[in-house]
């Protein structure tokens, strides 16, 4: 009864979260897919996307850093630990204020202090800068929105199906240490990240490519970790053997 009455009760929540990442990733859809058909404003207007363009306006380089970015991923009992350099810049815009930017190792080594910068805009967001003939690509904040809000949606979704095949087991939905409830947001990680760069993006096709094998191993990590006795599945119980009664001497 008390499983039962678990399961509802996660049913409830699945459908809640699903309903809410549903209504909540709508806005940044809509802006995603309208910065993705967005063209330059044909004044050059500083003020890019209020009449659904990109607008232009110039800035300066103020100064440039470097630094590492440590990332974690994996499960507790197994983890890996990634490295990378960050590229940034600081730049003044027409307005006087200073914003630091992520940019490409290319485009960072040609920018030096004092050099002009040539910046996109979308709403006010930087979404492109030029320095030294050096172009960096950026994608809107709506396109990093959408995307958690697609694994709220993910979330929920894996709720549910924990409710309707679990055996309302907690062992079922998190896995040994839980490695299946990561297994499960890593999937839709690797799965939404490439899908709304996609749909806020202009994507060529050799990124598609290797968006496709990226998702790839994504899926083989998904498995690996997925696998297991329950799972989504309903246990199964193991036939008892039959124990036969000893001969007694003769």
């Amino acid at each position: 009864m008390i499983r039962v009455i678990v399961r509802c009760c996660a049913a409830l929540l699945g459908l809640a979260t699903i309903w809410t990442g549903i209504d909540l990733a709508g806005e940044p859809y809509r802006y995603s897919v309208e910065f993705r058909h967005a063209r330059d404003c044909p004044s050059g207007s500083a003020v890019g996307g209020e009449e659904g363009c990109i607008g232009r306006e110039s800035g300066q380089v103020v100064d440039r850093d470097t630094f590492k970015r440590t990332r974690t991923t994996g499960s507790t009992d197994s983890s890996s630990t990634t490295t990378e350099t960050v590229y940034e810049l600081s730049v003044r815009r027409a307005s006087g204020t200073v914003e630091k930017i992520e940019v490409g190792s290319a485009l960072f080594d040609g920018a030096e202090r004092g050099a002009g910068a040539e910046l996109e805009t979308w709403y006010g967001e930087v979404v492109g800068v030029t320095v030294a003939g050096r172009r960096h690509e950026m994608l809107p904040s709506s396109v990093e929105r959408l995307m958690w809000d697609l694994i709220l949606v993910w979330i929920g979704l894996g709720v549910l199906l924990w409710s309707a095949f679990g055996g309302g087991r907690a062992g079922t939905f998190f896995g040994p240490l839980g490695s299946r409830a990561f297994a499960w947001v890593w999937f839709g990680l690797w799965t939404f990240l490439p899908g709304t760069v996609v749909v806020g993006g202009r994507t060529s096709w050799p990124a598609m490519v290797a968006f496709g094998v990226f998702w790839l191993f994504g899926a083989v990590v998904f498995v690996v970790f997925f696998r297991g006795d329950g799972g989504l599945r309903r246990a199964r119980s193991r036939p008892r053997r039959s124990r036969r009664p000893r001969a007694g001497p003769r």
